[in-house]
Order: C-alpha cells, then structure tokens, then sequence
C-alpha cells in the first residue's frame, strides 16, 4: 500500500495516519535503517540531511528516502511523528520546494498562511477559520510548488484540547498526537492545492492591526518561516536563499499584530478572509 501527501507517494514503512495513495511509483520510500549517531538539530551530510531527537530517534533523509532509526522502547506511532513532520518537511525541500513552517488555509479556493512562534495562536486562529467554513490544505509543513500553489498536506491538524474546546470542537473523542502529550489530531479532509495569495504572520508587538511587510522585512519573515535551512547544506543554501527572495516579491507578507484574545478570532477570520 502506498500512501499521499504533498502530492507525493510514500511507501515502505506504513504511515496510516496519511490518506492512501493511487498505485503507481514511488516517489518517497521510509524505512527502518541505522542512523549515525546525530545530535538535535539538522545536519548535513553529502546530499543526506540528518537529526536526532531527545527520545532517541534519528531521520536520515534524501529527496527520496527517509531513513528511521528508533531505540527499541520508542513505539512504532511515536517514531513516526518526526516523519510527519521535519522528515516530510526536509523531504520535500530536497525536490525542490519551498517550505514553510505554518498552517495554510483555504477560502474560496485562495490559500493564506499563518505563520508566528509558538504559541503565537496559528492552530486556534486556523480552528477558527475551519469554523466559519475554510478548509486546511496543510498544516505545520506548508509546501509550494513553483507558482507557490500550497500542496495538499496530511490531512490532519495538531491541536490542544483548549484551543479545540474554543471553537467548539470536543477533544475528548480525538486520538492523542503522542501519548504523553495532551495534542490531539483532528482529521481535516484533504482539499485541493490552492494559490497561495498572502502570509500572516501572528505577532503581539507593536499596535493592533494588519501591517503588509517591506520587501526586506518580507525575505525575513520568509527565512525566518521557512522549515530547517540547515538541513539544505551550504551548496544549496544560497539558491535556498534566493528563492525566499524572489518568493517574499511575488506574494504579500503581512504581520498581523494582535493580543491572545479568544474574543478577537471572528475579527482575525475576516481578516484572513479579506486577504483571499
């Protein structure tokens, strides 16, 4: 069996969290492989990128495979969170795309990204425009084909109970990301690729309100959204680079000022809304 995402066919090692995939080759394959002792953080080798987590699991990973390598008290589902995640991510960065660490939103067809820190409210800010009728074609991997259409992503969200109880979604009937953290994952369909017709970037600085960036202030917020550059090396850095520029010109960055505030998620939701 075969499995989609980002519009790539994974298999090899089962990931049954992902919708299953049409027959035909695959472009992706994850298997259970020895990898070099590697500390947190990515790193380079040759046309490998590489990590390791504090759980003791280990990602080697090409355009082409993704290597997992996981001590034996570690579960099967818990090895594969970071192939969902940064694995998939680094993945895709190696064939090529652009891809930023956010959640992406769909309105009528027209997708808007919402990156921030953590905990800047992407997640209860993407719940809420789920709500007023958006679909999430992706969430925390964002991934852009050349004319920066976002590709569809694993069809599920990562939420906390809190967030889920705000819009309100019942928790209490949704599987556990991981089994000693209280997230849970909430199916979300997986819509079509979109255009990506603008970023906002959640931010609690400065004055209330929606402030388009700069040029420069927008191949900021691209480097800084953009998922693990470190893993690209140093040869393709620079093109990586290069690329964020010429994407922060062709679509609108905006930051969008705004306070914690579970009473002001109607007024984001149209702001995004605004946007498309």
């Amino acid at each position: 069996m075969t499995r989609r995402a980002y519009g790539l066919r994974l298999g090899g090692v089962d990931l049954p969290e992902l919708p299953e995939g049409e027959p035909g080759p695959v472009d992706v394959t994850v298997t259970h492989a020895p990898v070099p002792l590697t500390p947190p953080g990515w790193s380079t080798a040759g046309h490998v990128a590489r990590m390791g987590w504090e759980d003791g699991v280990r990602l080697e990973v090409s355009a082409t495979e993704i290597r997992v390598d996981r001590p034996p008290e570690v579960s099967d589902a818990v090895a594969r969170l970071p192939v969902l995640g940064g694995g998939l991510a680094v993945a895709l960065q190696a064939r090529g795309h652009l891809v930023l660490h956010a959640t992406a939103v769909v309105f009528d067809g027209r997708a808007v990204a919402i990156a921030g820190p953590r905990g800047a409210g992407k997640t209860t800010l993407a719940l809420a425009a789920m709500k007023a009728g958006a679909a999430v074609v992706a969430d925390d991997v964002v991934a852009l084909t050349h004319t920066y259409d976002v590709l569809p992503g694993i069809g599920r969200l990562r939420a906390w109970p809190d967030a889920l109880r705000a819009v309100g979604v019942d928790p209490e009937g949704l599987g556990r990301v991981h089994p000693e953290v209280d997230k849970r994952w909430l199916p979300c369909g997986t819509p079509a690729q979109a255009p990506l017709v603008a970023v906002v970037v959640l931010t609690r600085a400065g004055s209330p309100g929606l402030v388009r960036c700069s040029a420069s202030e927008a191949w900021l917020e691209g480097v800084r959204h953009t998922y693990a550059p470190d893993a690209l090396g140093s040869e393709r850095r620079a093109a990586h680079f290069q690329r964020v520029a010429a994407w922060a010109r062709d679509v609108p960055v905006y930051r969008l000022n705004r306070p914690l505030d579970l009473g002001a998620l109607d007024k984001d939701v149209a702001t995004l809304v605004g946007l498309t």
